[in-house]
């Protein structure tokens, strides 16, 4: 799920340690094990966490767009090197894109895939944001 464009490109910093991977994934093993218990116990609260989840994406990636389009203002008015800043403001909103459609095709299954599902689009949202931040700079 982690977008390769931006990847490919060098724009990615800040990456965890492999220790803090670990840690993350025993983290979404955990989640998906009280996950699997809220299905079994209610599954109400299942679906609506997976909604407050949807919605809260859904806002980070809007928010996103709207980064981007101060960007592009800001890369009209001061980059030296406009065809440089225009490929790495599309590579932006490339995995935008490919992240909001991700988010839309995700299917809820019972079995609480959905946590982990979640963690790492916000691991990607969290990656893009760096590289956004590289990039107005």
């Amino acid at each position: 799920m982690i977008p390769t464009t931006l990847i490919s490109s060098g724009l990615y910093f800040g990456e965890k340690p492999k220790s803090q991977e670990s840690k993350t994934l025993q983290n979404a093993k955990k989640t998906f094990l009280i996950s699997k218990q809220e299905v079994n116990s209610d599954p109400k609260t299942y679906i609506s966490n997976f909604q407050k989840f949807v919605k809260e994406a859904d806002s980070k990636i809007d928010t996103n767009k709207k980064k981007f389009a101060e960007l592009k203002v800001r890369f009209n008015e001061t980059c030296p090197e406009k065809k440089e800043c225009t490929n790495i403001l599309a590579e932006l909103e490339l995995d935008n894109s490919n992240l909001k459609s991700e988010l839309d095709t995700y299917v809820l299954e019972g079995n609480g895939n959905w946590e982990v599902f979640r963690a790492e689009l916000y691991q990607d949202l969290y990656k893009l944001d760096l590289a956004y931040n590289v990039a107005k700079q």
